[in-house]
């Protein structure tokens, strides 16, 4: 089974990530749900992080993972040129005869 825990450490690991994306602008929201989950996630008095009473958080921790993912352990994307292949003859095949 794949997966990813989220408990205090991991979490706050993949929202650090996510804040420091967004200041820097390598991340930019642009979910209006996302954005309202985003303004009510706290750090709680006992340190841990969450959204506050009554509120959700799961699209922060799928984003701030995702951001996490993308920018620890993939590189940018880069273009990559075509190369040219030298021109064959045509194949032949069974199916054309």
């Amino acid at each position: 089974l794949l997966g990813f825990h989220t408990g205090k450490g991991s979490k706050e690991m993949i929202i650090n990530r996510l804040n420091a994306a967004a200041r820097d602008t390598e991340y930019i929201e642009r979910s209006a749900r996302t954005c309202d989950e985003m303004d009510t996630y706290e750090i709680k008095p006992d340190g841990r992080m969450g959204a506050v009473e009554g509120a959700k958080d799961d699209l922060v921790i799928s984003t701030a993972g995702g951001v996490w993912l993308a920018t620890s352990y993939m590189s940018m994307p880069e273009l990559i040129k075509p190369q040219r292949r030298p021109r064959k003859g045509r194949v032949k095949t069974e199916a054309m005869f």
